[in-house]
C-alpha cells in the first residue's frame, strides 16, 4: 500500500479514533493490528457502532473502503462460538468470488478468538455431495456463499441455523430482479425474531434501498397472527455516499441523497478518468492501444513482487474475454481471463492467480466488477463500455483501493461508445482527461490531493511482507487440491501453528484452512525456480502457446543465476512465439528460463538452433521492433534494467 491515504478512508474524525473505542474485543482489534488497520475508515467508524447497538443497517460507502471489514467485525462480535450446531450468521454474496474473498476475511478477522469461529464456504460450481460431507463433520458458526446454493442446502436441510445475522453484500445486485426470489426465499427460512439485517453496497438507486426495508417487514408480516402489528422498526441508514449527481447554480456537480441532502460522490478521489478514442468498429482493433496502455503508462502504485502493475481489463463477453487474454500472453503481457460461464474451477485459479501475482493482466466480464479487492491494481481499462452508469462505477472500484490512485482507462471508438462515455461522464460527474493529457492530469491530480511531496512506492516493512516465492499451480485432480480449486472429493488438511497470527491463515473456497499467502509461498512454494506464468495446469484453458520442452542441462553460471532468481521469487519473462507456429519450429525454440534476463534480444537470437535463427531472421522490421521493446521493458519491470 502506498504511504499516502486519500480523504476517502482517512479524515480529522477517524484520525482520532481507533478500533478498540468502537467496542470491539481485543482480539478483534488484534487482528485488525496486524493485519494493518490502524485506525477505522469512515464507514467503519459510522457502521460498526450502529450495527453493534442492534437493529438493521444499510450502508452505502464507496467502493474499497473497508465495508466488509465492517460488517465481518460486527458478524464476529455478535456470534456465539461456543455454541455449536447451527449457524448464527449468514453471509451472501451475488458472485463465488466475492463469497470465497469474504469467507478469506473472516478467517484472518477470527484468528484469536476463544473458541475458534468455523466459517464455510458454499458457492455454485462446487459438487453438492463435497458441501454435504463439509455439514456432516460440523456446521459452521458462520455460513458464507451464492443465493443459489444457499437457498438449496437450507430447503433441503443440510445447512441449519439459529441465525442472529443476515448480511447481503453487494445488496443493490442480489436485490434486482435476477436475485430477489432466492433472497426472499432465504429471509423467510432463516428468520427469527432477533436475527439482524445488514445490507451492503457502494450503489443503492431509491427503489433498491425500499425493496431493503420492506423485505424484512414482509417476512414479518408473513409469520405474524392476523391483526398482529409489525414491531420490526426501519433499518438505520449509513449512507456515506451517493452515485445521483446534479448541477447546483453555478453549474458544478453536487452529490444529493434521495431526501435532497448533499452528500460525497460514491466516485473514488484517487481515480483518474481517462479517455482514448480510436477509429474502428471491432474490438481486436482496440489491441494495439490496449498493449500501449499496459507498457508505456507511468504507473504511481506500489509494484508487486515481480515489480510490475497489475491491471483489470473489461470485455463484454465471455469469448472475448478468452481471446484478449491469449492475444496478451502472444504479446507478453501474461494474462488470464475468468467469467461467468467459465468452469468453476478456471474461474477460481483465474481469482486465485490475481491473489498470489501470477498475473498482470485478468481480462474479465462483469463478474469481477463488484467487490473483488486486489492489492497493486493500478490500472482498469474498459475495452466494452457497461451498460449501466452503477457498473462502470463499480469497475471503477478496482483500482485505488483503500484510499490509493490509479487510472480508468476507457477505449471508445468514435460515434456511439464515445457518446455513451460522455453520458457516464454527465451522469456520475467525473472529470474525464484525454488519452494524450494523462500524465499532466495525474500530477494535476496528485496536487489536488496534497501528494505532490508524497513518497509513493512500497516502504521497507511492506516489501518483507510481500510474497517471496511463487504458489505451485492449482491442481484440478488428484488427492491435494491447493487451493481447493478442483472437482476432487478428497482433501488433505494442512495445519498451521495459531503463533502464525492473523495474516497467515485464510480459508478457501470450500471451506478447508489453508495457510496464508506469505506463509503458504515459504512453507509450501516450490524448492526449484518457480513455474513460468504460462505453464498452464493441465484442467485449465491455456491462453497462450504451448510451452516447448526445457533445454539440456544448464552451466554453472546458468545455475547460478536461476538459484538467485528463485530466491528473489522472480519469473522469466513470458514473451510467447506466435501459437500458429508448426510443431517443428516452437520444438526448436528454448524454454524461457532466468538466464535470458541478463542479456539482450540479440544475444538471445544467438542462443537458437538454426531453425530458430531462421524463424527470428524471417521477422518483419515492425515486429522486431516490438520485441525489441518488449524486451527492453520485460528487463526495466522484472529486473529493473
Amino acid at each position: 500500500m502506498p504511504r499516502f491515504k486519500t480523504s476517502d478512508v482517512v479524515d480529522a474524525e477517524t484520525q482520532q479514533c481507533t478500533f478498540a473505542e468502537l467496542s470491539l474485543s481485543a482480539p478483534l482489534v488484534r487482528s485488525l493490528h496486524e493485519m494493518g488497520c490502524e485506525r477505522p475508515s469512515p464507514v467503519q467508524l459510522h457502521t460498526i457502532p450502529v450495527a453493534l447497538s442492534g437493529g438493521d443497517v444499510i450502508v452505502q460507502a464507496k467502493s474499497g473502503t473497508g465495508k466488509t471489514i465492517a460488517f465481518c467485525s460486527v458478524v464476529l462480535e455478535g456470534i456465539d462460538t461456543s455454541v455449536a450446531g447451527a449457524s448464527q450468521a449468514l453471509i451472501l454474496a451475488p458472485t463465488r468470488e466475492i463469497a470465497m474473498q469474504i469467507s478469506d476475511e473472516l478467517e484472518r478477522l477470527a484468528w484469536y478468538l476463544d473458541p475458534p469461529v468455523d466459517v464455510g464456504c458454499f458457492i455454485g460450481g462446487v459438487s453438492l455431495e463435497e458441501d454435504e460431507e463439509k455439514l456432516e463433520s460440523g456446521t459452521p458458526h458462520v455460513a458464507v456463499g451464492s443465493p443459489g446454493r444457499m437457498l438449496k442446502l437450507l430447503r433441503e436441510g443440510m445447512l441449519t441455523t439459529d441465525a442472529r445475522f443476515l448480511v447481503l453484500d453487494e445488496a443493490d445486485k442480489l436485490l434486482d430482479a435476477n436475485f430477489r426470489q432466492d433472497i426472499t426465499a432465504i429471509t423467510e427460512l432463516v428468520f427469527t425474531k432477533q436475527l439482524q439485517f445488514l445490507a451492503v453496497s457502494a450503489t443503492f438507486p431509491p427503489p433498491l434501498v425500499a425493496l431493503a426495508e420492506d423485505l424484512f417487514v414482509h417476512v414479518e408480516k408473513k409469520r405474524a397472527s392476523r391483526g398482529q402489528p409489525v414491531e420490526r422498526d426501519l433499518p438505520q441508514k449509513v449512507f456515506l455516499c451517493t452515485s445521483a449527481v446534479k448541477k447546483d447554480e453555478d453549474g458544478v456537480n453536487i452529490a444529493i441523497d434521495e431526501s435532497g441532502e448533499e452528500l460525497e460522490s460514491a466516485l473514488l478521489k484517487g481515480v483518474l478518468h481517462v479517455r482514448h478514442v480510436l477509429q474502428g468498429y471491432h474490438i481486436r482493433q482496440k489491441m494495439p492501444a490496449l498493449l500501449e496502455v499496459l507498457t508505456t503508462v507511468s504507473y504511481q502504485q506500489a509494484r508487486n513482487r515481480f515489480g510490475s502493475l497489475e491491471a483489470f481489463v473489461f470485455v463484454g463477453d465471455s469469448n472475448n474475454a478468452i481471446q484478449i487474454a491469449e492475444m496478451l500472453n502472444q504479446a507478453g503481457v501474461p494474462a488470464a481471463a475468468s467469467s461467468g460461464r467459465m468452469e468453476q474451477s478456471y474461474r477460481t485459479q483465474a481469482f486465485a492467480g490475481l491473489k498470489r501475482f501470477q498475473y498482470r493482466v485478468l481480462v474479465c466480464t462483469d463478474l469481477m466488477a463488484r467487490g473483488i479487492d486486489a492489492e497493486n491494481v493500478d490500472i482498469v481499462v474498459n475495452l466494452d463500455l457497461p451498460t449501466e452508469k452503477e457498473t462502470y462505477l463499480h469497475r471503477s472500484g478496482r483500482t485505488a483501493r483503500f484510499g490509493s490512485v490509479g487510472w480508468m482507462v476507457s477505449l471508445v471508438f468514435e460515434g456511439d461508445e464515445a457518446e455513451h462515455l460522455n453520458y457516464f461522464q454527465v451522469q456520475l460527474g467525473f472529470e474525464l482527461v484525454d488519452y494524450a493529457d494523462r500524465e499532466a492530469a495525474m500530477s494535476s491530480r496528485l496536487q489536488q490531493l496534497d501528494f505532490k511531496d508524497a513518497k509513493l512506492g512500497p516502504t521497507p516493512e511492506e516489501m518483507e511482507r510481500f510474497p517471496q516465492e511463487s504458489f505451485p499451480v492449482p491442481q484440478t485432480g488428484g488427492n491435494e487440491v491447493g487451493w481447493g480449486l478442483g472437482p476432487t472429493k478428497t482433501k488433505k488438511k494442512r495445519s498451521l501453528p495459531k503463533s502464525a497470527g492473523p495474516k497467515e491463515q485464510v480459508k478457501d473456497g470450500f471451506g478447508s484452512k489453508r495457510t496464508g499467502l506469505t506463509e503458504a509461498m515459504r512453507m509450501e512454494g516450490p524448492k526449484e525456480v518457480a513455474p513460468r506464468p504460462h505453464q498452464a495446469d493441465p484442467g485449465f484453458p491455456s491462453f497462450s502457446a504451448p510451452s516447448p520442452p526445457a533445454p539440456a542441462a544448464a552451466p554453472d553460471p546458468r545455475q547460478f543465476l536461476a538459484s538467485h532468481m528463485a530466491k528473489l521469487g522472480l519469473l522469466a519473462p513470458p514473451v510467447l512465439p506466435p501459437g500458429n507456429l508448426s510443431p517443428e519450429i516452437q520444438a526448436a525454440l528454448p524454454a524461457w528460463e532466468p538466464w535470458m534476463l541478463d542479456c539482450n534480444f540479440a544475444k538471445y537470437a544467438e542462443q537458437q538452433s538454426p531453425a530458430g535463427q531462421m524463424f527470428l531472421t524471417c521477422l518483419s522490421d515492425s515486429t522486431r521492433n516490438r520485441l525489441d521493446a518488449l524486451w527492453h521493458n520485460h528487463c526495466r519491470v522484472w529486473i529493473g534494467a
